[in-house]
């Protein structure tokens, strides 16, 4: 074989390389296996087929351990929002239930960002569903309690009304919903410390009893039950 087929051989393996995407770590691409793991760069799209369809997949710049997540299919977009390390991702595709997982976020100094991603087909994707809106509807339930208890809310030395403890912890959920997902993580990990601080929120009944936070719903979530 002469330079010339040897040099477009090689040209040819790189442009095949490239318009799979970079960095890429395939458990399978389709097929039988229902979970794919894979890296992404940083400013660059990304396809992957997987089961037949072909998902384009896109991040920016990792700053502050976080980064913006687009996916796609054709014209439209599944997912574009913030991602953070241990975030889940839910989608559907013909009727098919998907699950993304942020598995790590690694930002350098030199060279490109990359994210480590993992994207399964579950077993039993229907019943999955329904417990996770069952789920988010308990702690919708759980939100609408706190904010008309007759309590006071205390975060960080400072006392606040049921409403406006709803309205924080709220606001706190919706910003980490991809990853907080079930009532008990609601309530270990947003309404029981200060992210800030550190320090635990405490509640002041009406006959002056004081409560962790987290133990008082704990109590409130017999109620959901």
């Amino acid at each position: 074989m002469d330079k010339s087929c040897s040099l477009l051989l090689i040209l040819s393996f790189l442009m095949a390389s490239c318009s799979e995407g970079v960095g890429m770590d395939y458990k399978e691409r389709s097929g039988p296996a229902r979970e794919v793991s894979f890296q992404l760069e940083q400013r660059a799209d990304t396809l992957i087929s997987f089961w037949g369809e072909k998902i384009y997949l896109h991040i920016d710049d990792i700053t502050g351990g976080q980064t913006k997540l687009t996916v796609r299919r054709g014209k439209i977009d599944l997912i574009s929002e913030a991602a953070f390390a241990g975030d889940e991702y839910e989608f559907s595709i013909r009727g098919k239930y998907y699950r993304l997982t942020c598995n790590k976020l690694e930002n350098f100094l030199v060279g490109y960002d990359i994210g480590h991603f993992t994207l399964e087909i579950p077993e039993g994707g229907d019943e999955i569903r329904k417990e996770r809106r069952r789920e988010l509807a308990r702690i919708g339930e759980m939100l609408e309690l706190i904010k008309h208890a007759h309590i006071e809310f205390i975060r960080n030395g400072v006392s606040y009304t049921g409403e406006q403890a709803y309205t924080h912890l709220k606001g706190k959920w919706e910003r980490a919903k991809n990853r907080i997902k079930t009532v008990d993580s609601f309530i270990s990990e947003i309404a029981s410390k200060s992210t800030f601080s550190g320090e635990y929120y405490l509640v002041r009944l009406e006959d002056g009893t004081t409560l962790k936070t987290r133990d008082w719903l704990i109590e409130l979530k017999q109620q959901l039950d």
